[in-house]
């Protein structure tokens, strides 16, 4: 008996000598059920925090600082937008819901018939954030916290910076405004952090740094932070419209 119990002993401990460890993930594997994940979602929130930071010479100006709030549902379709900021020109809300446009941009509330283009094009600013970009997907490592895969990339080349912009929600036209007055990149960073268990994005930090020079041939630095919370996924059941905006005059 006591022979058989340690002939078992024994067979169980060879048997957990030869379990191996799971396989790490590489970062590509990640990025591809990150993407399978993201076509399942049909709702969520988006909460996202750019700061622009311009110094001239010895000169730096007021930072320029944008906050928006993005709650979108796939079916029906309807959207909410509050954005806000300080130093910055737009301040406002957007509302589609039951194919109508609210919106309010400078404290008067205006309705009109919505359009699904119209929907479509709000609702890229929250997929752009939840996609990471095709053509910089392969050049991603990857660190595992407890709860999320962390997702960073080191940009290095202006094909890189390119590719990364066009995926930003509300900056891509400020940016794009950067280079056209002469700016081109310097360094630049972006991190993704995707939960472990569904694979969606919850978090997007990046950081972006331009350099020009002006007539004066002064040089002038632009930094753009971001950071993105995304969080409600499948959750935001509904969007309500504000009274006040309900009872706007249609245009």
């Amino acid at each position: 008996m006591k022979k058989r119990i340690m002939l078992v002993g024994t067979l169980m401990l060879l048997g957990a000598c030869n379990q191996q460890p799971p396989k790490p993930m590489t970062a590509i594997e990640v990025i591809e059920k990150q993407e399978a994940a993201a076509k399942e979602i049909k709702s969520m929130s988006m909460g996202m925090d750019m700061s622009i930071d311009i110094k001239q010479s010895e000169m730096t100006l007021p930072t320029i600082k944008t906050h928006l709030n993005l709650d979108v549902i796939e079916n029906p379709p309807a959207m909410k937008l509050d954005m806000g900021g300080v130093n910055q020109i737009v301040n406002g809300q957007v509302y589609y819901v039951d194919n109508t446009l609210y919106t309010n941009v400078s404290g008067t509330w205006v309705k009109k018939e919505g359009t699904m283009d119209e929907f479509e094009e709000m609702k890229k600013s929250a997929q752009r954030t939840n996609t990471i970009p095709a053509g910089i997907k392969e050049k991603f490592e990857v660190k595992e916290t407890m709860d999320n895969y962390v997702l960073t990339l080191q940009l290095k080349d202006k094909e890189d910076f390119d590719n990364l912009i066009n995926s930003i929600p509300t900056s891509a036209e400020a940016i794009e405004n950067f280079k056209q007055a002469g700016a081109t990149f310097e360094s630049g960073e972006v991190t993704y952090e995707v939960d472990k268990k569904s694979f969606y994005i919850e978090k997007m930090d990046m950081i972006l740094s331009m350099v020009t020079e002006d007539t004066t041939a002064q040089k002038i630095s632009v930094k753009i932070t971001i950071h993105a919370d995304l969080k409600g996924i499948n959750n935001v059941n509904k969007i309500e419209v504000p009274q006040e905006a309900k009872n706007a005059k249609e245009s």
